[in-house]
């Protein structure tokens, strides 16, 4: 009896050492694949709109081949994978690598104008942040600059206008008020602030909010 007891004891023990064996070498296959497995696993996770899973396979191609040509392209996809889905921080992140380490001058171009696009985009709040809004404006200034043929040119200058008149909005809101609260000199300083050469302040119609998130604005 007790020589089938040990028998059983030695036989639990070793089919819990081979299937420990097992998974550690499951576990070895999962971590240690080509670059076009984790590649091809970033697209399909992509398809189904799993970008989280897409991240994760991106840092598995990324820290087991960093130097692989599929990377650039990699960051692309996920940087408009992102974009798509309004996580546009994390397709800033994505752009933003992208540009310290690959691409020619024209794809250098391209991804220039998606984070000019991402910087637009995060600014959906025409009354809330005046820092953010100068800087949104900045960016699309330094993109014409850099790129003054650009084909993406009167898109970036639509934005540009679009923003400028909601800054034009907000100065005015600003020096209104100042004037309720009687103070009539910051109300003044604030409308002769530099102002858009093409753009009568009068003409500026104010941004639709909300009439809930306008008690709160």
């Amino acid at each position: 009896m007790q020589l089938f007891g040990a028998f059983r004891a030695i036989l639990v023990v070793g089919i819990l050492l081979f299937t420990m064996q097992g998974c550690a070498s499951k576990e070895e296959s999962i971590n240690n694949q080509s670059a076009s497995y984790w590649y091809d696993k970033i697209i399909r996770s992509i398809a189904i709109s799993a970008l989280t899973k897409a991240d994760d396979y991106y840092s598995s191609l990324h820290s087991e081949h960093p130097s692989s040509p599929l990377l650039p392209q990699a960051m692309l996809m996920l940087a408009t994978a992102h974009a798509q889905f309004d996580e546009l921080i994390l397709s800033q992140y994505y752009l933003d690598e992208y540009l310290k380490r690959f691409g020619s001058e024209g794809e250098r171009e391209y991804v220039s104008f998606m984070r000019v696009k991402n910087a637009f985009l995060d600014y959906r709040h025409p009354n809330r942040n005046q820092k953010f809004l100068d800087e949104t404006i900045e960016t699309i200034e330094s993109f014409t600059q850099t790129y003054p043929d650009s084909a993406y040119l009167p898109m970036v200058r639509h934005m540009l206008l679009r923003l400028e008149l909601g800054r034009e909005t907000m100065k005015e809101e600003i020096a209104a008020l100042y004037d309720r609260i009687e103070k009539p000199q910051a109300a003044q300083f604030y409308r002769q602030k530099e102002r858009m050469s093409m753009v009568d302040a009068h003409y500026v119609k104010p941004a639709e909010v909300f009439w809930m998130r306008a008690l709160f604005e």
